[in-house]
């Protein structure tokens, strides 16, 4: 059994301290740098606030632009993909990189109609919110 001299006692001491501040500072600059306090100079910018005014009108003009399926299937591709899902069409360009299946996952229904696939079991449920805001018409069919 070995012993512990003061000296080593109080650097403990120390060290633990130290962490007790580094960690209540930590937290207080997370806090600041969430309200904008460290903005490099610029104004900090305020979240917009939520328009339903906006947001109605959106989905409304979403749901006025209409495409055919030959116009949904021209965009088949990695780099501009779009697909079809319960009759709306949705342009998924911007999620393929985020999508857990990957490329080939997505690439299989780019240009098509895939809401068989897309109510399979691999999805989340919240993957019907992720895809509704790709959505950029309905199919004219």
């Amino acid at each position: 059994v070995s012993t512990v001299t003061m000296d080593q006692l109080n650097t403990v001491v120390e060290v633990m301290t130290d962490w007790r501040l580094y960690a209540t500072s930590f937290a207080a600059y997370m806090v600041l740098l969430m309200l904008g306090f460290f903005n490099k100079g610029e104004a900090a910018k305020a979240p917009p606030a939520y328009n339903a005014q906006a947001a109605a009108a959106s989905r409304r003009s979403k749901a006025a632009t209409k495409y055919t399926s030959e116009e949904v299937a021209t965009h088949n591709s990695e780099d501009d993909l779009w697909l079809i899902v319960d009759k709306k069409v949705y342009d998924i360009t911007g999620f393929v990189p985020e999508h857990p299946g990957k490329t080939p996952a997505l690439l299989r229904w780019a240009g098509k109609e895939a809401t068989e696939a897309f109510y399979g079991d691999q999805h989340p449920a919240t993957a019907e919110d992720i895809l509704r805001t790709y959505q950029i018409g309905v199919l004219s069919e």
